[in-house]
């Protein structure tokens, strides 16, 4: 009997794993369709992607998670390209 339960559960998870991936690309394609609409960071649909897959990458707590949401909001360019000197991308 526990033999059969651990197999089923065994088999859940591996369901939930796959869910769980399968949400996490859904998630990371609409959020880039998203910022894409919004125009607020790029203008390209696949500058957003990338965009999105660096920021879907990075460890939780990154200095970049902090500083690049602030940087974005106080920026005042209004046209032309700025060049990120501690990106690592």
């Amino acid at each position: 009997m526990k033999l059969i339960l651990s197999k089923i559960f065994a088999i859940l998870i591996k369901i939930l794993n796959l869910i769980n991936f399968l949400l996490k690309k859904i998630i990371l394609y609409l959020s880039t369709v998203k910022v894409y609409f919004d125009k607020s960071e790029c203008k390209k649909l696949k500058d957003c992607l990338l965009l999105a897959k660096l920021k879907a990458q990075q460890p939780p707590g990154a200095d970049r998670a902090i500083e690049y949401p602030w940087m974005i909001e106080n920026i005042k360019l209004k046209s032309g390209k700025l060049l990120d000197v501690g990106s690592t991308a």
